[in-house]
């Protein structure tokens, strides 16, 4: 699998999504990491946008991988910060989430 960063904007949204919406967008990620023909010119700073009926990302391919500049959740407001029950996640770094 392309290697991939989050910015500190998805970062901080990552961290206060509840646990489906993570799960949904980490699936939305894994989607687009694994088939670089989907994405935009490497280096160039055109924006990839993809979408799933949960949710969506913003990103920018490197020759090496992908950089997800922004996440989305469509069902239902995102909570505050620490009301999400946690669990540890490998691509947003809490160590709480999955």
């Amino acid at each position: 699998m392309a290697r991939v960063d989050l910015a500190r904007k998805a970062t901080e949204v990552m961290h206060d999504l509840p646990d489906d919406a993570h799960e949904a967008v980490i699936a939305l990620i894994d989607h687009i990491a694994e088939n670089p023909a989907e994405w935009p010119p490497a280096g160039s700073w055109h924006l990839g946008e993809a979408f799933s009926r949960q949710g969506w990302i913003t990103y920018i391919a490197h020759a090496d991988g992908i950089e997800i500049m922004d996440v989305g959740w469509t069902r239902g407001a995102i909570p505050r910060s620490g009301t999400v029950p946690a669990k540890s996640c490998r691509l947003c770094g809490n160590p709480e989430r999955h």
